[in-house]
């Protein structure tokens, strides 16, 4: 990850105890971003949960994704995520299994 500082983009390490993998992001405005992808554990990825970092003041901040209240597992991938304002965003992916044989879903 990134994190704007003095003009340039630097080097930050990610929040939380996970290995992120990103896959999409989305800047508003400079310094105000949302980046969305998954955890990748290297081997069984059973209980690997779609993850949305938000930049905001410099700082990233982690949101595990929420999956629906009626499903079994919290593994997940976010693909994509478009924004129009800090609080209008929008990404798609998926959930289910560890071979993501799960079903569509969409985060707002």
């Amino acid at each position: 990850m990134r994190t704007p500082q003095a003009g340039n983009w630097v080097p930050t390490a990610a929040p939380g105890n996970f290995n992120p993998v990103l896959t999409s992001v989305s800047c508003f405005s400079a310094g105000s971003c949302v980046a969305v992808g998954y955890s990748y554990d290297g081997y069984d990825n059973s209980s690997a949960p779609a993850l949305i970092y938000m930049l905001s003041s410099n700082t990233w901040n982690l949101t595990v994704a929420p999956v629906p209240s009626d499903s079994t597992t919290n593994t997940g991938v976010l693909n994509s995520v478009s924004c129009l304002s800090a609080d209008s965003c929008i990404a798609v992916g998926l959930y289910g299994n560890y071979n993501l044989d799960g079903v569509g879903l969409l985060e707002m």
